[in-house]
């Protein structure tokens, strides 16, 4: 048991320098924008789903008080 340990923690210690160099590669790069943006805003396809999108963030930025009621009418609980 004491040998399967020491191995375990060997081999850890081995991977970890290639581990983080790998993530540390892949996540430098900025992702490009994928939709237009309208002075400051971006502008998403007409969708259902964006339509349904657009509601609550408009709650949220309005800073209103969202009732359960106004929720259940906006989205389909099924």
């Amino acid at each position: 048991m004491f040998r399967t340990a020491v191995a375990l923690l060997l081999s850890l210690a081995c991977c970890a320098p290639a581990a983080a160099q790998t993530f540390a590669d892949d996540f430098e790069s900025a992702m490009p924008p994928q939709f237009p943006q309208v002075t400051g805003v971006y502008q998403l396809p007409p969708a259902p789903v964006t339509t349904r999108l657009n509601w609550p963030l408009g709650e949220l930025q309005a800073g209103a008080t969202t009732t359960a009621d106004e929720v259940n009418a906006n989205f389909d609980p099924a």
